[in-house]
């Protein structure tokens, strides 16, 4: 093996030059170790700020909201489990040919019978021998100008500004007279009022009982949520 001499002022240089490589090596270790803790602090205030954001209590600390749904563990409840295909049914879907006919499908003329019957009774207890049956026909009308005030945005515009004749819509007061509209309002009712005290003793519901049982029939007919609501039905 050979030696090979070194003078001593080559030496030093070298013996300075490791130290200063040293220092600089501990320095990046400092930063790096510096950088790694604050990105590790970053990394868990994150964190919690997203637990706040998507986490809220309420004020007894007893209720927690989130956005996202808690991780659902064993089987869902009978309930939530649809066992037909959704969507229109047979029946439905051969009945139906245009929006007039898909509208019917819901509001059939069992509801209407029950709504004009009541009505009625309303509207001779209201103005006596003044009182003109409300038809069928009429009924129409008057939910189509319900659906045309939703329509055209009206919400909060007076009925009186809809049927005037300068800035108003021609088609209201072309398809009844305000007068008619605002008698109809007035008596319009799915229950017979006289007796509703002594049904509502027994039934929540007596003011529209009759009416939401043929609606749910209606919807039954007409959609495939029979699960659904013979399950919200089994819990009232």
């Amino acid at each position: 093996m050979r030696t090979r001499f070194i003078p001593e002022n080559e030496l030093v240089v070298l013996l300075n030059a490791s130290d200063s490589e040293e220092e600089v090596s501990e320095e990046e270790n400092h930063t790096s170790d510096d950088s790694f803790q604050r990105t590790s602090e970053s990394d868990s205030y994150t964190s919690d700020s997203d637990i706040e954001r998507y986490n809220v209590q309420s004020e007894d600390k007893k209720i927690t909201w989130s956005e996202k749904p808690f991780p659902q563990h064993g089987r869902a409840s009978c309930a939530n489990i649809l066992k037909s295909t959704p969507g229109p049914t047979r029946y439905a879907i051969c009945r139906v040919d245009n929006v007039r006919s898909s509208f019917e499908i819901i509001l059939n003329t069992n509801l209407k019978d029950i709504v004009l019957k009541m009505s009625n009774i309303e509207g001779r207890r209201v103005y006596g021998d003044n009182w003109e049956d409300l038809d069928i026909i009429t009924f129409d009308a008057y939910i189509s100008i319900l659906l045309l005030a939703g329509v055209y945005r009206s919400r909060g515009e007076s009925t009186k500004s809809l049927w005037n004749s300068e800035t108003g819509r021609p088609i209201f007061s072309a398809t009844m007279p305000l007068k008619t509209f605002h008698c109809i309002s007035r008596v319009l009712r799915f229950d017979d009022k006289s007796d509703r005290r002594a049904r509502r003793a027994d039934d929540k519901l007596a003011a529209i009982r009759d009416f939401w049982e043929q609606w749910v029939m209606g919807l039954t007919a007409a959609s495939a949520i029979q699960d659904i609501i013979s399950s919200v039905r089994e819990k009232n």
